[in-house]
């Protein structure tokens, strides 16, 4: 009985958590606990199963609210949203979304990885001088590239196989960090391509200039040419507040969508999805998966997506 009442303590716990990230649009703090809805699900599932073998039925109530708080991370684990059919004449785009880590030397792991993959195109954060000089040696394989290398953590890069039109850096949100755009020239098809990285919400302050970041990408991304691929570590999970207004300002899903939550923060063994591939809706996820170790305290994410 003692470990049922533990885990009872832990579901309500959670159940507290989920009702307060409802109010994350009110306050910083309330947001980030949205980041873990994936766990608080978990939670309550184990819970029901645990409660109904003790007959615990009031038990097995709580439970389930606490399931129904956090419904939209199902929507990462249902069918898919889009499914795409290869038919023999159909090529599809391979993009890469990583996080370097400003900090992380082992630069070989990942040019030997994109390398073995060979991706279309690549979008990278916390994109140094000492990363910029490494990634020379993928120029013939990316010609065409515009680099915004810092020494802070705010670097970034946006590396193509395919020719791309208007290459420019933009800046958006109070800090004006650097974006990088560009109209990509593929498969006789034109396709807006965006990184950003915006700051992390470890303060009121580096909140607010995260969710105005997005907000700002999202209104100018809503009037740019269709189709679009966004990428970039976004400081934010499916289940944040920025999150749902990006995504529904700019008319875009999650590649993740009916693929998992695909985890990608922080280490080795990540717990949270804050870097994204999202895609307007005309086009389809063929596959979307994490990339290996690659000393960073991010994974990468590789996905397919075709028109």
């Amino acid at each position: 009985m003692w470990l049922l009442k533990r885990i009872l303590l832990v579901i309500l716990l959670a159940g507290f958590a989920s009702g307060i990230g409802w109010f994350g649009e009110h306050h910083w703090l309330a947001d980030l606990a949205n980041h873990f809805r994936w766990y608080y699900l978990i939670a309550a599932l184990l819970g029901i199963v645990l409660f109904s073998f003790a007959r615990k039925w009031i038990w097995v109530s709580i439970a389930l609210l606490v399931v129904m708080l956090n419904y939209p991370v199902v929507s990462l684990y249902g069918l898919p949203k889009s499914v795409a059919t290869l038919a023999f004449s159909q090529k599809a785009i391979t993009v890469v979304q990583v996080n370097v880590n400003l900090n992380n030397d082992d630069t070989l792991t990942l040019l030997q990885w994109l390398q073995q993959e060979q991706p279309d195109v690549v979008a990278v954060e916390e994109f140094t001088p000492a990363w910029a000089e490494a990634f020379k040696q993928l120029h013939s394989l990316y010609p065409y590239h515009l680099e915004e290398p810092r020494n802070g953590g705010f670097g970034i890069a946006l590396f193509s196989r395919y020719p791309i039109e208007n290459f420019q850096t933009l800046y958006f949100g109070p800090d004006k960090l650097p974006s990088i755009s560009g109209m990509l020239n593929w498969n006789q098809k034109k396709v807006q391509l965006v990184a950003t990285h915006p700051l992390p919400p470890i303060s009121r302050t580096k909140a607010i200039s995260r969710d105005l970041q997005l907000a700002e990408l999202a209104s100018w991304l809503k009037h740019q040419q269709k189709p679009a691929i966004l990428l970039g570590d976004l400081n934010t999970t499916p289940w944040g507040h920025s999150f749902y207004k990006l995504i529904n300002t700019a008319d875009l899903f999650s590649a993740r969508e009916g693929f998992g939550m695909l985890p990608t923060w922080p280490g080795v063994i990540p717990l949270i999805p804050i870097d994204h591939i999202l895609l307007s809706k005309d086009l389809k996820t063929i596959s979307v998966k994490q990339g290996p170790d690659i000393g960073s305290d991010h994974l990468p994410v590789i996905a397919e997506v075709v028109l």
